[in-house]
């Protein structure tokens, strides 16, 4: 029941060429050709979504981000407006956003939409799973505030997606030691080391082991795992894998340990200021 729909651009489909108009007329196409896919399959973009990532181009200018997400916002809404007055609004499951900027995308677009979508039955119940209990990585005691880095979608104990956003801010508070009295600065990326950094991966990995165990998961179960990370960053991506294959392997009860991929962009995160210091991107399945 899961669609893995290849990324859509704002083309016209009979003439293959980029509509005019900008940014937000793009996205709008690339929405529309979505929904035309999802359609063949019996399902919508606006109720069976479980992530939809949205790569922007740094050229569209600072000023016109925000209108992206606005943009996408509505127009699933729209669509959903339009199913029930129809009659045909199936179960809606609480998709995830996650905004990427990138240098460059195929024929010089402005945007690309990815949709993961599941398609719920209608006989099917939308249910979380039960809570596994399991030694999870010592270091850290679970804080409130943890729980605002981190948005999910769980589908009947069977799909999991999770986006984790490290920010600045969250940077500080695991780093107090080094990082309060820069608390202010805009340039906390320049401060991070990898030292630091070391305390940032190992902060994701028990974060994401947390969710997945409250929700009846296991790492052996985990389709995809990417760690996006700003080229600003000033830690290679060979330190940066390093890191975190070391935090994976501390977890006792892994059995293997999960391919994830450290991908660096320009910026990333759940809403289009992009300025995450790491976003994590996982999809579990259980088959």
């Amino acid at each position: 029941n899961v669609l893995y729909m290849a990324g859509q651009l704002g083309l016209y489909p009979p003439t293959m060429t980029l509509t005019k108009g900008g940014a937000v007329a793009e996205l709008e196409l690339a929405l529309q050709n979505s929904e035309a896919v999802a359609k063949s399959f019996n399902c919508s973009i606006s109720t069976s979504s479980v992530l939809l990532v949205v790569y922007c181009s740094e050229s569209i200018p600072s000023s016109e981000r925000g209108k992206i997400q606005d943009k996408l916002e509505a127009f699933l809404k729209q669509i959903r407006s339009s199913s029930t007055k129809e009659g045909k609004l199936s179960k809606v499951l609480d998709h995830l956003s996650l905004y990427v900027l990138v240098p460059d995308l195929p024929k010089r677009a402005l945007v690309e939409v990815k949709p993961l979508l599941y398609n719920v039955d209608d006989a099917e119940t939308i249910t979380e799973g039960k809570s596994l209990t399991r030694t999870g990585n010592q270091s850290f005691q679970h804080e409130g505030w943890h729980d605002t880095c981190i948005n999910r979608c769980i589908v009947n104990g069977t799909i999991c997606a999770l986006v984790m956003s490290v920010t600045n801010e969250t940077a500080v508070r695991l780093c107090s030691e080094f990082l309060s009295a820069n608390r202010k600065s805009e340039d906390i990326q320049n401060l991070i080391s990898e030292r630091q950094m070391d305390r940032i991966s190992r902060f994701c990995v028990y974060l994401l082991d947390k969710i997945l165990a409250e929700n009846s998961f296991f790492w052996e179960e985990i389709v995809s795992l990417r760690v996006y990370y700003p080229v600003s960053l000033h830690i290679p991506l060979d330190a940066l894998s390093l890191l975190f294959k070391n935090a994976l392997e501390e977890l006792a009860e892994m059995h293997r340990q999960p391919i994830f991929n450290i991908i660096p962009v320009l910026g990333a995160g759940s809403s289009t200021t992009m300025d995450d210091l790491i976003t994590c991107e996982l999809f579990a399945q259980r088959t």
